[in-house]
C-alpha cells in the first residue's frame, strides 16, 4: 500500500515535470536553451547552497537590472514553488493553478515558503524540489532546444 502511494507521488511529479517542459515548450528558442541550462545546473544549487537559497536567486533574477523580464528564472521558480508547495493552502484556499504567474505571483509564493518555520516541512520541501528537479532535467534534456 505505502509503496504504490510512494509510486503515484512520483508518477505525479514526473507527469508535472512533463506539463512544466510543455510549457516552455511555448516560448521562444532563445527561452528554452536558458531555462533547459538553468534546470541542468538547479539540482546542484540546492545540493551546494539549500532550497531556500536557491529559490532566493531565481526570484532575484527575475526581473533584470535592466528592466527586462528574465522569463526562464519565472517559469523555473514558478514551477518549483507550485510543485513543493501544491499541497499547502495559499491564501485563502486559493488553488495553486489560478495563482497569478506574473513576477508579484512568484513572491507571493516564495513567501509562504519563506514563512515556514518547521525544519521538518523544510526537508520535506527540499526533498520535493529535488525529485522535481530530477525530472525537469530528463525533459528539459530530451525536448528543449540546446546551446
Amino acid at each position: 500500500m505505502a509503496e504504490d502511494i510512494e509510486r503515484n507521488i512520483k508518477h505525479q511529479c514526473a507527469r508535472y515535470a512533463y506539463e512544466c517542459i510543455e510549457d516552455m515548450l511555448k516560448v521562444a528558442q532563445e527561452k528554452q536553451k536558458e531555462y533547459r541550462s538553468e534546470v541542468m545546473s538547479t539540482g546542484t544549487r540546492i545540493h551546494g547552497s539549500g532550497l531556500m537559497q536557491t529559490l532566493t536567486f531565481y526570484c532575484s533574477k527575475m526581473a533584470g537590472r535592466d528592466g527586462n523580464e528574465k522569463l526562464h528564472f519565472r517559469k523555473l521558480a514558478l514551477h518549483m514553488l507550485k510543485w513543493i508547495l501544491k499541497d499547502e493552502k495559499i491564501e485563502g484556499g486559493i488553488s495553486l493553478s489560478e495563482w497569478n504567474e506574473n513576477v508579484t505571483g512568484v513572491w507571493k509564493l516564495y513567501s509562504v515558503l519563506l514563512n515556514t518555520d518547521s525544519d521538518e516541512k523544510m526537508i520535506y520541501y527540499t526533498e520535493r524540489a529535488r525529485e522535481l528537479t530530477d525530472w525537469l532535467k530528463r525533459f528539459a534534456d530530451a525536448r528543449l532546444k540546446k546551446d
